[in-house]
């Protein structure tokens, strides 16, 4: 048996109050100290709340400006699609209409010439073909044009 060292207290009244009274501080103090460290734990919880919420906010404007940029992307691209179209246009109707003029004046001139007039020939030859193909072009190109809108829709 190991030798156990017995402390034996005198229980009077007094020594009684004393242990009480010292073993009430050590508890106050005890108290004490817990209540500071749970006081810290929830400074330093609201800190981090605070500061979680400061960086969904900094994402929720970063989300938002986005979307914005995103909308402000698309209406360039729209508008940038309308000006390609209108370039085809006018450039497809502008090389139909020069093709169609040039094959109709040579029509039209040796036509003439069997008439006895190359000028007249060449004009009546090369205005009707050149609007006919420049307005051909221009109405293929514009229907396709319309097609593809309806298909990016």
């Amino acid at each position: 048996m190991s030798e156990e060292k017995l402390t034996c207290y005198d229980l009077t009244s007094e020594n009684v109050e004393e242990i009480q009274r010292r073993e009430n501080e050590e508890d106050y103090r005890k108290l004490a100290i817990q209540s500071q460290q749970i006081e810290d734990i929830t400074k330093s919880l609201n800190e981090l709340i605070n500061d979680g919420a400061k960086h969904l906010d900094e994402i929720d404007d970063t989300v938002i400006d986005s979307y914005t940029a995103i909308d402000d992307i698309n209406i360039d691209l729209e508008q940038a699609k309308k000006t390609k179209i209108k370039g085809m246009l006018l450039k497809g109707t502008v090389i139909s209409t020069c093709i169609g003029f040039a094959v109709g004046g040579i029509a039209g001139g040796v036509i003439g010439s069997y008439l006895g007039s190359v000028g007249i020939g060449f004009l009546l030859g090369s205005i009707p073909v050149g609007g006919l193909s420049g307005g051909t072009t221009y109405g293929i190109i514009k229907k396709k044009a319309d097609n593809a809108d309806e298909v990016c829709l």
